[in-house]
């Protein structure tokens, strides 16, 4: 599985030298994400109006690029309380069974990478 920058660089420029070009890309990872954008920008196109990105995890300077990215946010936080929660669970109480499934909801951040942007933030 691809996961550098570089990684996302050569992926984006292949899929964006392909016919029919691509005309949005969603991305499920950080380091990805920074080689889509070079990637695009590399090829002189334009993001959004020839091709649009959307990011997979929110990061604090996914507002520093520009177009500014739309990401998907991942409650990490939650996640992670959950997770030690389970496992703290499962060692001291010595509890055994199945897996437990739990949702925890991710949440749309619109920017202007997407091309939906109207000054509007989350949706």
């Amino acid at each position: 599985m691809a996961s550098s920058v570089e990684d996302g660089f050569t992926a984006t420029v292949r899929m964006l030298q392909s016919e029919p070009r691509p005309t949005a890309l969603f991305v499920t990872g950080t380091r990805l994400t920074i080689g889509t954008v070079a990637a695009i920008f590399s090829l002189w196109l334009k993001c959004p109006d020839q091709v649009a990105v959307v990011g997979f995890d929110d990061y604090e300077w996914a507002g520093a690029f520009r177009p500014r990215l739309t990401t998907v946010a991942q409650p990490a936080y939650w996640m992670g309380q959950r997770a030690a929660e389970v496992l703290i669970d499962r060692i001291t109480v010595a509890r055994e069974g199945p897996p437990e499934e739990w949702v925890l909801r991710g949440h749309l951040i619109v920017r202007e990478s997407c091309g939906l942007y109207a000054g509007r933030g989350n949706v």
